[in-house]
């Protein structure tokens, strides 16, 4: 398979299982028009396939008879006479033609070779009408046309002016070439400059492209006595005859021939890209990616919101006990003075607020456990809410562009547990309670922190134990107020000490409930944000991929 094939065929598959892009019913055309192109990058020849193409009773059979200056066709005045394509080929051409039309021509289908060194570059083909009746007969003109290169499109005055035939030109002929000729001049109602100044009209609405130039051919003839004259030179109206066959002789040289194959093949990879693009809804769906994104962005700055509150909330009921607890561990690690003060302190605090407090150690596992089942409560309904939310947002944008949101909505996982292994921490439950046996942990006071505590009150015990001696010797009464002054000194200076050494050792909840916010942050933002960020830049990857153009001269070479 070719490169443009191929890459737009990576993008039906990755559509399919991005977006269930194309539909069932899509699929099918989808793959045929990707192997046509994959059919016409393979085969980039130097000679033009040609259709012609008209409705019912204009004269097409007589037509490629004539230019093949023999009856190749059978022509009937019946309607929907030809079943079946005819070709006129140059015998160097046979291969070229049988392989374009490959899966299109049947063993008993006519093709008529000849050596015409002036048609050797053009396979002619006669086709079926596309406004008959039997409805296999459209099919096989529709398979023809569309890998043809150049239409020459035969009307009548009488059939000029139909809504089939505009049909046709504005959705069927595409990038291709085209070529009108007025046939049947001889017969029925003469072509007048205004007729053919409101067929020009009418058709240039359509944007049709010449084989050269800016100007649509359009050849008044009679195939009828062109082919007479040509079997046995009987004379008659001809009309422009002679000037289309120099037209195809001569104005659709070797270079011209050439410069339409690659043009075409150009215009075919666009065309195709852009049938693939629409029918997988992948502009669309990129369109949306980046509201997508934000949607999801938004949920989750609004979950963690409320996921803050709830955590401030809830940490007001278990902060002071667990803080209380490595308080307690923390003073029982202190020797001295201001150890025996904080202890003491401690305790009576412990025993005014009712609580019985077992060691910290003992406690810890269990602890972790239940303040961990609390705080990831704190976040459990509001991410539910908020995840109903986000689904419903993503099925409606969905909706809005016509595409199924089920492989979108799969890939937002709803169970928070799913979280990544990260530092051999899996779930998020497990994180909230490692990080609540950090806290837990009990703090101990080095020996730097004791000796530094307790200079202050062994100097202040030290000046009253001096006081004292120094009054016994000198057999004078010490002073109460001194020993009463300097016990308040005492407790002063240790209360003090414990206002500013007890946070910093102890620490507080906040910057814990900061972790678990992020834990709840970066767990939404894996299963949410991230998820659909990645889709939406294979999406992007996509059209980049789809928009490669081929090189002709390159594919002519492969």
């Amino acid at each position: 398979m070719n490169l443009q094939s191929r890459n737009l065929t990576t993008v039906v598959s990755v559509c399919g299982k991005l977006l269930s892009m194309p539909s069932e019913k899509d699929l099918p055309d989808v793959n045929r028009r990707i192997a046509l192109l994959n059919e016409r990058e393979s085969s980039l020849s130097d000679c033009l396939l040609i259709t012609i193409l008209g409705g019912t009773k204009v004269g097409k059979s007589a037509l490629i008879n004539a230019l093949a200056g023999k009856v190749i066709a059978e022509s009937s005045s019946k309607a929907c006479f030809t079943s079946r394509p005819t070709v006129f080929v140059h015998k160097s051409r046979e291969l070229q033609a049988r392989s374009r039309l490959a899966g299109i021509l049947h063993d008993n289908d006519r093709i008529e070779i000849h050596e015409a060194p002036q048609l050797e570059r053009l396979i002619l083909i006669d086709t079926p009408d596309f406004d008959g009746v039997e409805v296999s007969h459209l099919g096989v003109f529709q398979s023809i046309l569309e890998r043809s290169d150049l239409a020459l499109c035969v009307v009548t005055t009488q059939k000029y002016d139909l809504w089939s035939l505009y049909e046709v030109l504005a959705t069927a002929v595409g990038f291709r070439r085209i070529v009108f000729a007025f046939n049947r001049i001889d017969e029925g109602i003469p072509l007048s400059d205004k007729i053919r100044q409101d067929f020009i009209s009418k058709i240039s609405r359509f944007n049709l492209k010449p084989p050269e130039g800016e100007t649509l051919p359009l050849f008044a003839i009679s195939a009828y006595y062109a082919l007479q004259g040509k079997l046995d030179g009987t004379p008659g109206p001809i009309g422009e005859f002679d000037s289309l066959e120099r037209f195809l002789h001569e104005k659709l040289d070797q270079a011209t021939v050439k410069r339409i194959c690659e043009e075409n093949l150009e215009a075919m990879e666009r065309e195709t890209r852009d049938f693939v693009f629409q029918s997988c809804r992948l502009k669309e769906a990129i369109a949306i990616s980046d509201e997508i994104e934000k949607c999801a962005v938004s949920s989750v700055e609004q979950t963690l919101i409320q996921i803050r509150t709830n955590l401030d909330e809830t940490s007001k009921h278990i902060s002071q006990e667990i803080i209380h607890r490595r308080e307690l561990s923390a003073a029982k690690s202190l020797s001295g003075p201001f150890g025996v003060y904080l202890r003491f302190y401690l305790t009576i605090e412990t025993f005014a607020r009712g609580l019985i407090i077992p060691s910290l150690s003992s406690f810890r596992q269990k602890a972790s456990e239940e303040v961990a089942a609390k705080l990831e409560q704190c976040g459990t309904l509001p991410m539910n809410e908020s995840l109903i939310q986000l689904r419903r947002a993503l099925n409606a944008k969905a909706q809005r562009i016509g595409i199924d949101s089920q492989p979108l909505l799969s890939l937002i996982d709803p169970n928070p547990e799913n979280l990544p292994i990260v530092d051999g921490k899996r779930s998020l439950a497990n994180q909230i309670s490692e990080s609540i046996q950090d806290v837990l942990v009990e703090p101990k006071a080095n020996i730097f922190e004791s000796v530094l505590l307790n200079v202050i009150p062994v100097t202040i015990i030290l000046f009253l134990v001096r006081y004292l001696v120094v009054s016994l010797i000198s057999a004078k009464d010490p002073s109460a107020g001194m020993f009463i002054g300097g016990f308040f000194l005492l407790l002063l200076v240790c209360y003090l000490e414990a206002a500013f050494w007890l946070p910093f050792k102890t620490g507080v909840m906040k910057p814990f409930t900061n972790v678990v916010n992020d834990l709840y942050s970066a767990n939404m933002y894996e299963r949410w944000v991230f998820p659909l960020k990645n889709w939406s830049l294979e999406l992007k990857k996509l059209v980049s991929l789809g928009t490669e153009i081929v090189d002709p001269q390159k594919t002519a070479k492969d």
